[in-house]
């Protein structure tokens, strides 16, 4: 067998092409579709949705700025349940202000 796959490697490329790449398509395509998903919901403020996504991008900018100004913290004081709720209080609040003014 494994001297077929030597004489004709041309031949076992395209059938391995041809096996492998409709399930890279599939999966590719049905990942894709799924990330095109709101995301999860954490907060709902004036009508206008809070996800995921939007709070871990306003943690992790928080986290950078607090670094930045705090060269001797301890990183993982910023990745505590604490801080993560701390960040999304304060993108409420953003929120509130917003809808307010």
């Amino acid at each position: 067998m494994f001297e077929f796959v030597r004489k004709h490697t041309k031949i076992m490329q395209v059938v391995l092409f041809l096996l492998i790449m409709p399930s890279f398509v599939l999966l590719g395509i049905e990942g894709y579709t799924r990330n095109q998903g709101k995301g999860e919901v954490v907060a709902v403020v004036d009508g206008r949705e809070i996800l995921k996504a939007d709070w871990d991008t306003a943690h992790q900018r928080e986290a950078t700025r607090i670094r930045e100004t705090m060269k001797n913290i301890d990183p993982k004081l910023l990745d505590t349940p604490e801080a993560r709720y701390a960040s999304l209080d304060r993108l409420v609040n953003e929120r509130v202000l917003s809808a307010a003014a």
